[in-house]
């Protein structure tokens, strides 16, 4: 028998692979490599802790616990004497949307990068990030100004945060509105394509 596909699921579907470019596009693990990185495991362990600064390998290997704990500890603490927390977060911040702009309809993005963004900041302002320290670190990483890059980071937060009331309702927003104009019917049809482009 299939499981039962939640809301839940079905939000983290379509939102998961905005932010997952990121380990599939080849501008990041560049950004990485150009910081001083080596390699695309080094790149992503780095990339993934850096806005918690400079952890060492034990700490690392809790927060990524699906991986071998041999492979954290191949690629940190090392990551930190080739590229510093810093370089690597705003070499992360300023590929992805980059990635984004590359292998996405660049019609889509501009015409729905913003207004979802926003949608997705509301959404990460009323989640709690209770034993997700990851979540907890990029939700403290500013809002870039430019609306791909903070459609990224949106994604890469809600992903990683528990799904609360604030991303439900957000969700059920997008599946039950009802658009009473054309500019709305419009508007309504951006978002939902964007939704299902992700999937």
């Amino acid at each position: 028998m299939e499981p039962t596909v939640t809301l839940a699921r079905r939000f983290w579907a379509a939102i998961e692979p905005i932010h997952s470019i990121v380990y599939f596009a080849p501008e990041p693990l560049e950004a990485a490599r150009k910081t001083g990185l080596r390699g695309f495991w080094m790149s992503y362990f780095a990339s993934r802790v850096a806005p918690l600064g400079p952890l060492p390998a034990p700490a690392v290997e809790a927060m990524t616990y699906g991986f071998a704990p041999g492979m954290v500890s191949r690629a940190i603490p090392d990551a930190w004497h080739f590229a510093s927390p810093e370089a690597v977060l705003d070499a992360r911040l300023a590929s992805a949307p980059e990635a984004l702009r590359l292998h996405v309809a660049a019609a889509l993005l501009d015409g729905a990068a913003g207004e979802l963004a926003d949608l997705l900041w509301e959404g990460v302002a009323g989640c709690r990030y209770d034993g997700r320290p990851l979540a907890a670190a990029w939700a403290g990483v500013p809002r870039p100004a430019d609306p791909v890059g903070a459609l990224w980071l949106a994604a890469t937060v809600t992903p990683i945060s528990p799904y609360g009331p604030s991303m439900v309702l957000l969700w059920s927003t997008y599946q039950n509105s009802t658009m009473s104009s054309s500019s709305s019917r419009q508007s309504g049809s951006t978002r939902r394509s964007c939704f299902s482009s992700a999937r």
